[in-house]
């Protein structure tokens, strides 16, 4: 919520709290501030609908928003006129709930009319160098963004900051149930998410940073599709992935990171999903290796210099660079590549290799080699090949995270070196 949506829930509160101490006027024992009291309800009705006119549209976009937004501060008035008229509000205020209710739509429809003569605006890029923060930027959950200070071009729609490009390399850390994956892209890189916050400006733009930013964006313009559709009373304008926002007459209905907000005028402000959702975020960067991260639907997706990459953070994960892969799922954990796959979890154990392949479970151990099997059944070697194997396991993917190619050879000596063990046992 920006800073005039949240002046205006403010007033929306201040108009709330006064009409209920109008209602108890006698009990709160002042019934004869009863007019001052409705006055001040009015003002708070109109200033919290003038603070979200929206400017920067141009002569008619604003005409369009100052009418729209005063239709629904004269609706909003109508329903209180309306009601508080069976509780005993004052003839000077009743007498007009039919013109105003008229008045709102009239309002509304030419609202819609001066609309129409809008020119559709889509996303553009800026002009001024602006700081995006400094250190570590969250983007989503599960997903920041790191650089000494985050620089660069705002890309917006109208008054609505869509993200930036930035000037800067910056590296991407994506958490993984795998652990933390650095994810780096080259300048200039294209974000998109409704958590970046936009600083005080640094300086006005060069050509060439303007012009690099404009081509990365012009390469990527389908992310930011816009789609306005407006017709009397009903307006819908949807930003791609990034953000729906419906109106209806004086209903408005917005699908943010926060959940799906419903404000019915004047007093109800409502979110569906009170939990923040993870964050919807798009990264492209600009140059030849074109690192690429979507966030949407709770899931994480990164290609990067060879790698791919997806997660959702707490139950699963897969990341693959070349015929290298590793995968992490309901506490199973797998890596291989062609002819190799070491499969592993709490109690269970499994090795395929081109010669040989293994199985183990707490209480016995499955040997093939060639034409031959075998069984073993001693728990204690059982185990030791489990907890030997996990970690090996885990350092393959430590390994393959950092650049290293997954080497079967560790699988090799831990089981030799666990036969031989047993060999002398006996």
């Amino acid at each position: 919520m920006n800073t005039r949506a949240k002046i205006g829930t403010l007033f929306n509160g201040i108009a709330l709290i006064l009409a209920l101490a109008w209602v108890f006027r006698e009990t709160l024992l002042v019934s004869r501030y009863s007019i001052q009291i409705v006055f001040g309800v009015i003002a708070c009705i109109i200033i919290s609908n003038m603070i979200n006119v929206k400017l920067g549209q141009g002569f008619f976009g604003f005409i369009s928003s100052l009418a729209s937004r005063t239709g629904a501060a004269s609706i909003d008035l109508a329903i209180i006129f309306f009601f508080g008229g069976f509780l005993g509000l004052e003839r000077q205020f009743s007498d007009y709930t039919l013109t105003l209710l008229a008045a709102g739509i009239v309002l509304f429809v030419a609202s819609w009319t001066f609309g129409r003569l809008v020119a559709p605006i889509g996303p553009r890029i800026g002009r001024e160098v602006v700081s995006f923060g400094t250190g570590q930027v969250q983007l989503a959950n599960g997903l920041r963004a790191e650089a000494e200070e985050l620089i660069g071009l705002r890309v917006s729609v109208g008054n609505k900051l869509l993200g930036c490009v930035t000037l800067t390399d910056v590296d991407f850390v994506v958490y993984t149930t795998l652990g933390a994956t650095n994810v780096p892209a080259k300048a200039p890189v294209l974000i998109l998410s409704q958590r970046i916050k936009c600083g005080e400006k640094i300086r006005d733009a060069t050509e060439e940073e303007y012009a690099r930013a404009e081509k990365l964006y012009s390469t990527r313009r389908e992310q930011l599709h816009r789609i306005s559709v407006r017709v009397p009373f009903v307006k819908v304008e949807e930003y791609g992935d990034f953000g729906t926002e419906v109106e209806i007459g004086p209903v408005k209905i917005h699908d943010t990171d926060e959940g799906t907000v419903v404000d019915i005028p004047p007093f109800i402000h409502a979110v569906e999903e009170p939990k923040l959702r993870g964050g919807r975020v798009f990264v492209a960067s600009g140059d030849k290796r074109r690192t690429t991260i979507t966030r949407a639907k709770g899931a994480v997706r990164a290609m990067w210099n060879g790698w791919r990459l997806k997660t959702d953070g707490e139950s699963y994960t897969t990341v693959r660079k070349g015929n290298w892969y590793a995968k992490d799922r309901s506490g199973s954990l797998s890596v291989g590549s062609p002819g190799y796959r070491l499969t592993v979890s709490k109690d269970n154990v499994s090795v395929d290799l081109p010669d040989v392949s293994l199985m183990a479970t707490p209480s016995v151990l499955v040997l093939k080699a060639g034409d031959k099997t075998h069984r073993i059944g001693d728990e204690k070697l059982s185990r030791k090949l489990i907890d030997a194997l996990v970690d090996v396991a885990r350092n393959q993917v430590s390994d393959l995270l950092s650049g290293a190619e997954l080497d079967p050879a560790d699988v090799y000596v831990e089981i030799d070196s666990l036969l031989q063990a047993v060999t002398k046992e006996r």
